[in-house]
């Protein structure tokens, strides 16, 4: 469905559009289209309408802004853990039984990837509507803290359409167990709900 480096617009006559442009489809089915918004300088209030076969949705008006960061869940167990690797040997981090026998806890001293959307521009910049080389960082600073400890950024960037990577250093001192993430960028911060395992 790309067209050379060109993202989609449409998955077997399903489409959206933002604030009246084509946005980028991802994934359909009978009940869901997770789509990628354009580029676009509006701030606030958009409309936002689904189409296929000919038809289409009603309006729906849905808030854009610069910053939205949110970071990837993880499936099971409610989708209370953050999406994490450890970077040295890309081991799935989460308590033990998220995916038995693939997940372990992250421990202080580890370099983790997590993953997100909504983490701003970046330098240098890139098409919203095209796949790319490389991972540019984002312009605005982002910063972490897991279980109100501050943790050290390294790198934060764009890594796919719509895919930021945000690697960080676990920081010591952190209780065994549940400790909430909280990134922020932009004077805005991530969902207040994610978590990761410690041990």
């Amino acid at each position: 469905d790309f067209v050379g480096p060109n993202l989609p617009t449409q998955l077997d006559g399903a489409s959206v559009t933002v604030d009246g442009m084509q946005a980028y489809i991802y994934y359909i089915s009978p009940t869901q289209i997770n789509a990628l918004a354009p580029a676009d300088t509006a701030q606030g209030p958009v409309p936002v309408q689904a189409a296929f076969g000919g038809l289409t949705s009603n309006i729906v008006s849905s808030t854009e802004a610069a910053f939205s960061p949110a970071m990837f869940m993880f499936g099971p167990l409610g989708q209370k853990y953050v999406a994490a690797v450890r970077n040295s040997d890309s081991q799935y981090i989460g308590p033990t039984n998220l995916y038995p026998g693939l997940t372990v806890p992250a421990k202080a001293g580890d370099i983790i990837d997590l993953y997100g959307t909504g983490f701003g521009p970046t330098d240098p910049t890139t098409s919203f509507g095209e796949t790319f080389s490389g991972a540019p960082p984002t312009t605005n600073t982002v910063t972490c803290s897991i279980g109100g400890v501050p943790a050290t950024v390294q790198f934060a960037g764009l890594v796919a359409p719509g895919e930021y990577q945000i690697n960080l250093l676990v920081p010591s001192g952190l209780p065994a167990g549940d400790n909430l993430v909280v990134l922020k960028v932009g004077g805005v911060t991530t969902q207040t709900s994610a978590y990761l395992a410690v041990q």
